[in-house]
Order: structure tokens, then C-alpha cells, then sequence
């Protein structure tokens, strides 16, 4: 209930990145070091929202399945216990269930513990969004062919670390800025021919912040 009341909000573009997944089949893997139970409750809620009414009618892993996307995050164990005031039982969390996902650990978490349960996502080549340059380290590169990195730079007293992030991450996407580039980078790569990928490019190109990569991926056609 907490969750459905705050004023949390995702980046723009994340509602377009989750209906490209939809339409290409592209797996999503998140993997965060916060709670399950709220990531959870603020993707269900999203794409209840956007979509028809229909689906409204079907699980929350109905909804993974649709969008192709699994969130590995922390997990609780719950107790029973009464309510002080109501009398009435209620969950109470107990302690953190099995081992706690934290930053430095990621890589653990998808090449080892959850390995066989992923391997039907995995592909040869990978697309990695994080905010600390540790979430690199979530990619055994063995496993693939090629790996485009995009970091979020989210707070201004931190950009005094841009140049270290613009040496890690292939692009830096600053403050609150959208998700756009990634927009823009998934519609070229699944783009079926280059008059098509040409045309999807061109919706970009009059957004200043992403015109040189237009420009860019227009050369390289």
C-alpha cells in the first residue's frame, strides 16, 4: 500500500523500452540490490497502466511472460503476528530470505546462483543499463559476443565522476535524463532493413542530446 501512494517515479523512455521488449522478444533481466516486493509492485502497477483493459485481468507473471522481463532483488522471509491495535494477523517481515543482493555481488547472482534458471534469456550479445560502474561486472563477457554499457550518472554531486563513467560506460546518461539513447539504440538494432532503420532514426534526430548519435549510427548502415 505504501508503494502505491508514493510520488517514486521511473525514468521517461521506460514505458517505450518495455513495449519494445514485448514486440522483439528481447529478454529483460533486472537485477537490484533493493526489494523485490517493491519493484515488483511499480512495474505491475506501470503496465496495468498503460495498457488495455484486458490486462487488467491477468497475473503479474501473466505480465513478465507478455513483457519478457525477470527481476532478481531481495526477497523476505514473514512471520504471523497480531496487530496490536486491529488484533488481526498480519505479515511481519522476519529476516532477509536466503543470501542479501548487494552491488558487489550481482555478478554471483546471474553467472552462478540464478545461471540455469536464466539461460533461456541469455544471448550472444547484451545491453547493460546501471547507475555504479560495479553493475559491468553483472556480464561474464565468455558468455558473449558483444556488450554495449550505458551508466546513469543520477546525482549532481556526483559529476565530478563523469569522465571515470564516460571511460566505463559507452554512453553516460545524466541526472534524471530519459531513456531515449536506449530507445533509440533497440529500434536500430531490431530495425528489419535500412530504410527502415533509417526512418526510425530520423524520430530522434531533432532531440539535440541525441543528434551526434543519430548521426553515428546513420554512418555506420
Amino acid at each position: 500500500m505504501m508503494m502505491l501512494k508514493s510520488n517514486m517515479a521511473c525514468r521517461h523512455g521506460i514505458i517505450e523500452l518495455f513495449d519494445q521488449m514485448r514486440e522483439t522478444k528481447i529478454p529483460m533481466l533486472v537485477v537490484s540490490a533493493g526489494i523485490k516486493d517493491n519493484i515488483d509492485t511499480i512495474f505491475q502497477e506501470m503496465l496495468r497502466g498503460i495498457s488495455g483493459p484486458w490486462i487488467h485481468k491477468m497475473s503479474y507473471e501473466e505480465l513478465q511472460a507478455l513483457y519478457n522481463f525477470k527481476v532478481i532483488a531481495n526477497t523476505f522471509k514473514y512471520d504471523l503476528k497480531p496487530d496490536p491495535v486491529s488484533r488481526r494477523m498480519e505479515k511481519t517481515i522476519a529476516d532477509f530470505d536466503d543470501r542479501v543482493l548487494h552491488c558487489m555481488n550481482k555478478r554471483e547472482f546471474v553467472n552462478e546462483i540464478h545461471r540455469e534458471e536464466l539461460q533461456p534469456m541469455m544471448r550472444k550479445n547484451v545491453l547493460v543499463l546501471g547507475d555504479l560502474v560495479t553493475d559491468i561486472d553483472m556480464v561474464d563477457p565468455n558468455r558473449h559476443d558483444q556488450m554495449l554499457k550505458v551508466g546513469f550518472l543520477n546525482k549532481m554531486q556526483n559529476e565530478h565522476l563523469f569522465d571515470y563513467y564516460m571511460e566505463q560506460f559507452d554512453i553516460v546518461i545524466c541526472r534524471d535524463g530519459p531513456l531515449l539513447p536506449v530507445n533509440l539504440i533497440v529500434d536500430t538494432i531490431v530495425s528489419n532493413s535500412e530504410t527502415t532503420n533509417a526512418d526510425s532514426l530520423k524520430q530522434y534526430t531533432s532531440l539535440p542530446q541525441l543528434s551526434e548519435l543519430c548521426t553515428l549510427l546513420l554512418d555506420k548502415q
